[in-house]
């Protein structure tokens, strides 16, 4: 074969892609480059390497592979989405361990995701102002589950201060949370009287406030029946409120809200033994009341 049938066959990738290169327009020495002579790879084609011969970790059948895609996988190797799904959710999830009973940790959990957390497929964001919220967050998270989470702090616009951010990496976590947003599912699993305190503490943390003009505790939600199951709680506890219906403008319309207030005194120290605050700004407000009802003087140190 002369030099001039030589140059007829088509030059392929190295990548093992089967696809025809291109004649490099440039010279580069340092990649290898050299004008009008055809490239070693079609672009981004170097980073994947020469396919091999490898067998599915779920069924066992041989299939071509790129080496760098196993690093997706931890070193394993799928044939298809549906091994890779399968694998995962029976013989990955396992790993991490999931309580059969709902405690107080757990309770506290299920209150501030249901209050200020976002649920995705695979991961749960919490975003909140207070730091002490979520490393609260944090340390009943690695208590129950052996997981840690991230943290983030970024510029919040809308509320003009610095906002924490912690994300959970993990499906079956996200997962196993999901299924409270059923109404029906979260009273049947919350039963003892720990798990409700605990379920209160962190959807007050959440949503809850305390008025110092008002003196009272007040949480606001959109959800009548989530509303309807904090007040059976709350009836629980021998701690009286009221709920009233409200509505607020937003963007041009109404939105209309139920609003829980705790108003008595009595009710207030009930409120602060029995369920309280893990939020220092909310506790010391709580306290602040408390004690000038009492005939102490205020303490308005925190506010400073």
């Amino acid at each position: 074969m002369d030099m001039w049938e030589e140059s007829k066959i088509p030059k392929l990738c190295e990548c093992g892609c089967g696809k025809e290169v291109e004649l490099s327009k440039i010279t580069d020495k340092n990649r290898g480059l050299k004008k009008g002579e055809p490239n070693k790879f079609i672009k981004f084609h170097h980073v994947r390497g020469k396919k091999v011969k490898v067998k599915c970790t779920k069924c066992g059948r041989s299939f071509m592979r790129i080496p760098s895609w196993n690093n997706r996988y931890k070193g394993h190797n799928f044939c298809s989405k549906d091994c890779h799904s399968e694998w995962k959710g029976k013989e990955y999830l396992k790993k991490i361990n999931i309580p059969k009973k709902v405690d107080y940790k757990l309770g506290y959990l299920i209150g501030a995701i249901l209050g200020d957390g976002h649920i995705t497929d695979r991961t749960i964001m919490v975003g909140v102002i207070d730091f002490d919220f979520i490393n609260s967050f944090k340390t009943k998270i690695k208590d129950t589950f052996k997981e840690d989470i991230k943290i983030s702090k970024s510029n919040d616009s809308y509320k003009k201060n610095q906002c924490y951010r912690g994300v959970v990496y993990s499906t079956m976590i996200a997962n196993y949370f999901r299924r409270f947003k059923d109404i029906n599912v979260l009273s049947k699993s919350i039963s003892n009287v720990n798990a409700k305190k605990g379920f209160l503490r962190g959807i007050y943390d959440a949503e809850g406030d305390v008025s110092l003009n008002n003196r009272t505790v007040r949480l606001s939600m959109e959800d009548k029946k989530m509303i309807n199951i904090i007040s059976e709680y709350l009836k629980e506890l021998n701690i009286y409120h009221n709920i009233y219906d409200q509505y607020t403008n937003y963007r041009g319309r109404k939105v209309w809200y139920q609003r829980i207030v705790i108003g008595r005194h009595n009710d207030r120290i009930k409120f602060k033994k029995n369920v309280g605050f893990d939020i220092c700004r909310k506790e010391d407000a709580l306290d602040n009341i408390i004690n000038s009802m009492n005939g102490g003087k205020p303490n308005v140190s925190y506010l400073l």
